[in-house]
């Protein structure tokens, strides 16, 4: 066998496609502002007042997404209560034909969606 044949015979890593690019509309940099109202979080919660951002990064030349968001929560008066923060990583699996994702965040919480 030829260096040229045994060369094609090894898988390659996938080649990023348009499902990819869909992905891209839902994975934007950004902050918000908002209010929680009373029993939001839960029932007997305070209302509360929040601030969080939104970061994307393309890893492996654009197959998959790695967002970190954060949110800071405060009371009306605005003691400080906690920071919310989640790592997603998502993208389109060939294999399968469907997205697939992974969370996990400060709460302990982990998935795959």
């Amino acid at each position: 066998m030829t260096v040229e044949t045994l060369a094609a015979a090894i898988p390659r890593p996938m080649t990023p496609g348009p499902e990819h690019d869909a992905l891209r509309r839902f994975h934007r940099d950004g902050r918000w502002e908002g209010v929680i109202h009373a029993g939001g979080m839960g029932p007997g919660t305070p209302a509360q007042t929040a601030v969080g951002t939104a970061r994307h990064q393309w890893i492996q030349d654009g197959r998959w997404v790695v967002g970190e968001y954060a949110q800071d929560q405060f009371l009306e008066d605005g003691t400080f209560l906690f920071k919310w923060e989640l790592h997603w990583v998502c993208g389109f699996d060939p294999a399968t034909g469907e997205y697939r994702a992974t969370i996990a965040d400060n709460y302990g919480r982990a998935g795959i969606m």
